[in-house]
């Protein structure tokens, strides 16, 4: 499992199913879930420093192009990125820019505060970021993962790459180490 939606395991479900049932219950439903869910909702934390100064990189990024930008929005151009980058790269490469930052800790804490019955977590000096990933985009992520275990022992998950490329960038912002980065940005946006 290379994600928390294990798309991999639901398009091979979805593939079979196909087979066996062509004209069943099960057909339509794959047909219609197919049609309807062509995103998914992924949720990775940064540190909540990175956090901010991603928001001030976005507001830039607003005043550039004059309409709202969103973290999220970012976030989703920055995967998109990646996976060109992994087009090009070979899984050495990958697996080592993967691993080239720790990752946010696993401890998930439960607040005081109750939202429509469900009690909400965090990850204490961490902000969470929801990004909203295209199917075939998200499955090939999840594909990539699946090649570098043939290679490499690891336990990333998709929200890992998003947490990686998104803190890199914005660090690597930071520090001044990306040429032009609003541009690289922008280029996504036309």
């Amino acid at each position: 499992m290379y994600s928390q939606l294990d798309l991999i395991s639901r398009e091979l479900e979805k593939n079979e199913s196909l087979r066996e049932f062509n004209r069943s219950k099960k057909f339509f439903y794959n047909a219609a879930y197919s049609l309807l869910n062509r995103r998914h909702i992924f949720t990775f934390y940064v540190p909540q420093k990175l956090y901010s100064r991603a928001e001030l990189i976005c507001r830039k990024i607003e005043d550039e192009i004059n309409k709202p930008f969103t973290l999220e929005k970012l976030s989703e151009i920055l995967y998109t990125d990646f996976l060109k980058y992994a087009d090009s790269n070979d899984m050495h490469t990958i697996y080592h820019l993967l691993n080239s930052r720790d990752l946010a800790p696993k401890n998930v804490y439960q607040s005081e505060e109750v939202y429509d019955g469900v009690i909400a977590e965090e990850i204490r000096g961490y902000e969470a970021v929801h990004v909203s990933i295209k199917h075939n985009d998200a499955l090939e992520g999840e594909y990539l993962l699946e090649d570098l275990a043939e290679t490499y022992e690891h336990n990333l998950k998709l929200e890992n790459i998003l947490e990686v490329v998104f803190c890199k960038f914005v660090d690597d912002y930071r520090k001044k180490l990306i040429k032009n980065p609003l541009e690289k940005v922008l280029h996504y946006l036309e």
